[in-house]
């Protein structure tokens, strides 16, 4: 199966946002997938929680204030709107999610199982900076790229 889009996880996503070691790298991912035409940039519904989710753990645990954050979490909202396609999160999503948490050979996570399966139902490449996720991708036969933060 050809991937049609590029599926960017929540942590290649943060990195772009909040300045960190990691954004050398997540800049030149996005770069590859962007720049160089290879395949559109795309997020999920789920994703734009789980990025507000880190971005409120940033505030809690003082890595970033309250206005940063909000400035952070308000350019993140206008590129959801303007810049990324956000694709849902479906019913059979999580059913595809609950059947390879089922079979208990990996280290799969519930809202990692559900990014595999959004992407793979909507034929993306799966782009993560996660390693547990994209070892639970190798072994469920899932397309992705897996990107070595530093």
């Amino acid at each position: 199966m050809t991937p049609r889009f590029a599926y960017f996880d929540t942590s290649l996503l943060v990195p772009l946002y909040v300045r960190s070691k990691a954004s050398p790298q997540a800049e030149r991912t996005l770069v590859e997938f962007t720049e160089n035409g290879e395949l559109p940039v795309v997020l999920s519904e789920l994703t734009r929680v789980e990025f507000v989710s880190v971005i409120a753990r940033y505030v809690r645990t003082n890595q970033i204030d309250r206005v940063r954050a909000q400035e952070v979490i308000g350019v993140f909202e206008r590129h959801c709107r303007h810049d990324f396609a956000m694709l849902p999160v479906r019913s059979s999503d999580y059913a595809a999610a609950q059947q390879w948490l089922k079979q208990l050979s990996t280290s799969l996570r519930t809202l990692d199982g559900l990014h595999m399966a959004v992407a793979f139902a909507n034929r993306c490449i799966l782009v993560t900076a996660d390693k547990q996720l994209a070892a639970a991708a190798t072994v469920f036969d899932i397309e992705h790229h897996f990107v070595p933060f530093a």
